[in-house]
């Protein structure tokens, strides 16, 4: 494998696929008023999920150089090809979908994130964008634990 993701990069991804969820969620409180609150709970939950990340990013990254990357070409095109990279939630949800079945359809989501972020380790043989990984999914699966509480 020439091109590698680095820590940096790997970051990167995590920020926008959180990102993307997150104005996923905040767009879907718009379309389902009526289950506006529910989406607020899952904008909440993904802007968790940033602090954490934000937190790791902060511990792993202290020690290492902003260096510049040359060609981020394999980041990018890694990074397009996350579960929200182009999801609309008016084809998600529908008019009378029920709590249960939002938060169902949200485990889902989280299940293919933590599966996409997962996959990021085939394009690394660095341990400490390994770790990233690793951690960034233990941070995700804690989202999942939270959205499965809800359904109780």
């Amino acid at each position: 494998m020439d091109e590698q993701l680095t820590p940096v990069e790997i970051f990167d991804i995590v920020d926008q696929v959180r990102q993307n969820a997150r104005d996923f969620y905040e767009e879907a409180t718009t379309l389902f008023a009526h289950h506006s609150n529910l989406f607020l709970d899952m904008v909440t939950l993904e802007d968790d999920f940033g602090r954490a990340v934000d937190r790791l990013k902060q511990v792993c990254l202290k020690d290492r150089k902003n260096s510049v990357v040359a060609d981020d070409s394999l980041r990018k095109s890694v990074s397009g090809l996350h579960v929200l990279a182009s999801a609309d939630p008016a084809r998600v949800f529908h008019d009378r979908i029920r709590k249960n079945e939002i938060i169902h359809i949200a485990i889902k989501i989280a299940k293919d994130i933590v599966n996409y972020f997962d996959g990021l380790r085939n394009f690394t043989t660095d341990a400490d964008a390994k770790k990233i990984i690793r951690l960034i999914i233990e941070a995700k699966t804690r989202q999942i634990n939270a959205l499965t509480a809800w359904l109780n």
